[in-house]
């Protein structure tokens, strides 16, 4: 077990810190979603650290320190919660209803405090018949407290990414990573650990169960770091702007007010417009491009889209694309262009987003329609 608690305690100290680097590097742009991933990797490596100490007999000369993991897994679902809403929500301020995420921790310090009024001896034998399997009622009281906490804001943090996400495919033609589908995957896996803490704990031994936990705890630190050096760390003045211009932009959710036949109309003359136009052809052409070049207004053009042809404007617009390198592909004239021009002229920005737009319009790939064609 020594090199397992020695792999814990590297974990907890790798975290500490990475929070300081990131800390002393932050700069002002998605500042709150960045000051609270740096919270998070803090809370998140305190819990690492508390496991190494009940693994070890550290506890007994820091008896002090005995439930107070508690109040830092109370704090973690809010925490992760509120940098999720930030990251998609930089122009947000910091309202007073968002601190009601930590009413869950402000209940458990006082459900814990009673037990800080104790002795050190009664504290240490409490901690040992916790370890034994001997569960208190006020034990599985808190469990009970932090499993539903934690399911109700990380599947709260999971709502406000794909809400973004599903707004982000009805505004941009070219997606990158602006989805941030890595966070949305790494929460999912978060609420499963989160689940599992409850009955690993009930279920198995004190130690293995700690241990194993307290790793995957440490492993999903270095995923979630590794993606911020990679997405977050880089966000700067431009990234921010463009954000805040992104959440303006309106969909409307039912078209309630628009008569049928007018709607038909309007998409009449709207795909007129794209086909006599073609402003997808621009790999950096967003909705309001769009809109301005073809002369209807965005709200109209998702309506359209949304309501009337049932597709977003990402789907759409990589639908088009995938129809003009089809034309492309079958021009003589344009036999030695290569797959890469090809795409680069329909408007794709990448290889990748090209074959799975023209494999999911055509179920071949380029070269396979190239191919079938000859």
């Amino acid at each position: 077990m020594n090199f397992v608690n020695q792999l814990i305690f590297s974990l907890a100290i790798i975290g500490f810190l990475f929070s300081i680097g990131l800390l002393i590097s932050i700069n002002k742009y998605y500042l709150k979603a960045k000051l609270l991933f740096v919270l998070f990797i803090l809370i998140q490596s305190f819990n690492i650290l508390y496991a190494y100490s009940v693994l070890s007999p550290l506890y007994h000369f820091l008896p002090n320190i005995l439930q107070i993991n508690h109040l830092f897994q109370l704090a973690t679902p809010g925490t992760i919660f509120l940098f999720s809403y930030f990251l998609v929500n930089p122009q947000k301020k910091f309202n007073g209803w968002l601190l009601l995420v930590f009413i869950p921790l402000v209940i458990g310090f006082i459900y814990l405090f009673p037990f800080y009024f104790g002795t050190i001896k009664e504290k240490i034998n409490f901690q040992e018949n916790f370890q034994s399997g001997n569960f208190p009622l006020n034990q599985k009281v808190l469990f009970l407290l932090k499993l539903i906490n934690g399911i109700l804001f990380l599947a709260l943090a999971i709502s406000e990414l794909k809400k973004h996400e599903t707004h982000v495919f009805n505004i941009y033609s070219t997606i990158g990573d602006k989805t941030h589908r890595w966070l949305r995957n790494a929460l999912f896996s978060f609420l499963i650990i989160w689940v599992l803490v409850v009955f690993v704990k009930w279920q198995f031994d004190f130690r293995i169960s700690t241990a194993t936990l307290a790793i995957a705890v440490g492993l999903m630190n270095f995923y979630l770091s590794f993606n911020y050096l990679i997405h977050i760390f880089p966000l700067n003045q431009e990234h921010e702007t463009e954000q805040i211009q992104f959440q303006s932009i309106i969909v409307p959710s039912n078209v309630e007010e628009f008569d049928a036949a007018y709607l038909e109309e309007l998409k009449t003359a709207f795909l007129k417009e794209v086909n006599e136009k073609q402003p997808y052809l621009n790999a950096d052409c967003n909705l309001n491009c769009f809109a301005e070049q073809v002369n209807i207004k965005p709200y109209l053009i998702s309506t359209i889209l949304n309501q009337n042809m049932g597709v977003n404007f990402y789907d759409f617009i990589s639908d088009l694309r995938a129809e003009t390198a089809a034309l492309l592909l079958n021009n003589n004239s344009k036999k030695n262009l290569t797959i890469d021009a090809i795409a680069f002229e329909s408007g794709f920005k990448s290889k990748t987003t090209f074959y799975k737009a023209f494999k999911k319009k055509y179920h071949l790939t380029p070269s396979e329609y190239i191919k079938q064609r000859n």
